[in-house]
């Protein structure tokens, strides 16, 4: 491919066909050969090697969310790469909203996603505010027939047009989630690993690591333990040590340490020694 930003967005299976949502359009795989069957890099009026933020199949249609708008197959159109296959609703048409994050089918309605809340089709072209008006959505599922969505920090369960806040995140950012069988939430999150809620209790789940991959300073001890600063102001961290159990983090306020910003780290024999800003 000459394309330079291959970047994957969005990925869903259909059989034994992948359709992966990139930074130039959509691309059909099979998940057998691997090989590319065939790309889309126009979808209908939009402009040609255009961003898809997410693709997905209802009711046998390929769904393609663009920051522009929405790409909906046309009916009987097998021919994905043709731009004449493709519907196209700008994001004009969607009151309020400049993004469309995802695309859902939620009480037999097509159901977007959007900066501006949740939208509904009500006529073929013509949208209506659902919930949650001025909050910017970024994933949704639904299960035994509710809609949940998250926003930066928190999801919201929806069964008709009311929101309730089911679960806040604080300072750990959701870039996805899961509601289990039993309305255990998984959350993936930007800066906190693995996080499951659960009855009011969240537990967090992390490979063993340093909770960042800032490293602005090391060094290593007579035991050979090696000590890591992570930077200053903002990008600072706390402190990082590897021994041979895994890592072990420090950061304020959890380990009584006055700062997250060690910018130097020097040891000397046993002794480890950490400028702080």
């Amino acid at each position: 491919s000459d394309k330079t930003d291959k970047r994957i967005n969005s990925i869903y299976t259909s059989g034994d066909t992948v359709l992966a949502a990139s930074n130039f359009g959509i691309s059909l795989i099979n998940a057998n050969t691997l090989a590319f069957r065939e790309t889309a890099s126009k979808l209908g009026n939009f402009q040609t090697d255009f961003k898809v933020n997410y693709v997905t199949k209802i009711d046998g249609r390929i769904y393609a969310c663009l920051d522009a708008g929405l790409a909906v197959q046309k009916i009987n159109s097998n021919n994905i790469a043709a731009p004449e296959s493709w519907n196209s609703i700008s994001i004009n048409s969607v009151p309020g909203a400049n993004t469309i994050s995802q695309v859902l089918k939620f009480n037999n309605k097509i159901t977007l996603l959007t900066n501006n809340g949740v939208y509904q089709e009500i006529t073929n072209g013509t949208w209506s505010l659902l919930a949650l008006d001025d909050t910017e959505l970024r994933k949704g599922m639904i299960k035994n027939n509710i809609l949940y969505v998250s926003s930066l920090t928190n999801i919201y369960k929806i069964e008709n047009s009311s929101p309730v806040s089911i679960y806040n995140s604080g300072s750990n950012q959701i870039a996805d989630f899961i509601i289990g069988e039993n309305e255990e939430i998984y959350v993936a999150s930007a800066n906190s690993g693995l996080i499951i809620h659960t009855d009011g209790n969240s537990e967090f789940i992390y490979p063993n690591g340093p909770v960042t991959n800032l490293f602005s300073s090391v060094t290593v001890d007579d035991n050979s333990n090696v000590w890591v600063g992570s930077g200053t102001d903002v990008s600072g961290r706390g402190i990082f040590r590897l021994t041979q159990n895994g890592w072990i983090n420090y950061t304020a306020p959890n380990d009584n340490i006055p700062s997250n910003s060690f910018h130097k780290v020097f040891s000397e024999g046993n002794k480890v020694f950490f400028a702080v800003i």
